[in-house]
């Protein structure tokens, strides 16, 4: 029922902000100085920065869901797996869900407080970043970014190797055939991907990684989108 009513809640926000978007003008804050902290009035006058993006953001959330999701969802759907991957892949999905709730939650909690409740803008333009690791995983971002080392709620270091082990164990068992095969379509699918209205979207909690390893994480990704 609270899963249900936070994807509900998602979906009410992007509809409003479509409608503000194509049907009204968004709002310009209203920033009293009578009212507001020079701390609070200074980010309040700020916000207006995050129009872009968010704009951007659900620009590329509509495309993703209706075009590109779409059309691969049937491709990871006929992917035959064996059992021992199959149960690598279910252990980390429940272990990328469990802690992309308490990570979000807390991240909610924590940007409002730092933007001083007067930030509406930003805060949406940070929401729907992080609803997008709900609309397709990203290993990467959630368990395996070392930033989670200090980040609050942080991750301890024996929980963030025993992400690791999980993903690496995963890797291991896949078989080489569906490996080359996975590699092929993940490839296919980020081309397209890269095609899609994203340019100058700031995207939280990435970073600089190898290819090889990039790749990887996009199998890894894919494999877990359905489970």
């Amino acid at each position: 029922m609270i899963t249900f009513l936070k994807s509900f809640s998602v979906l009410v926000l992007m509809s409003h902000i479509a409608t503000c978007s194509f049907g009204q003008k968004i709002l310009p804050n209203n920033c009293d100085s009578a009212i507001l902290t020079m701390d609070a009035l200074r980010k309040c006058k700020l916000d207006s920065v995050w129009l872009m993006d968010i704009s951007i953001k659900v620009n590329y959330i509509t495309s993703l869901k209706t075009q590109l999701l779409p059309r691969y969802r049937p491709v990871r759907k006929s992917i035959s797996m064996p059992e021992a991957v199959l149960q690598h892949v279910r252990e980390l999905k429940k272990a990328y869900d469990s802690v992309l709730s308490v990570k979000t939650d807390q991240y909610e909690k924590d940007m409002d407080k730092n933007q001083l409740y007067v930030q509406p803008k930003a805060y949406i333009s940070s929401f729907l970043s992080f609803q997008l690791f709900k609309f397709y995983p990203d290993v990467y971002a959630i368990l395996l970014n070392e930033i989670h080392l200090d980040l609050r709620p942080t991750t301890s270091r024996q929980e963030f190797e025993r992400y690791k082990r999980m993903f690496d164990k995963l890797i291991q068992s896949i078989p080489r055939a569906l490996d080359e095969k996975l590699s092929e379509i993940t490839g296919q699918m980020w081309k397209d991907e890269s095609r899609l209205p994203q340019q100058g979207a700031i995207w939280p909690l990435q970073g600089m990684i190898a290819e090889d390893y990039k790749k990887k994480c996009n199998i890894v990704n894919f494999l877990m989108w359905t489970e």
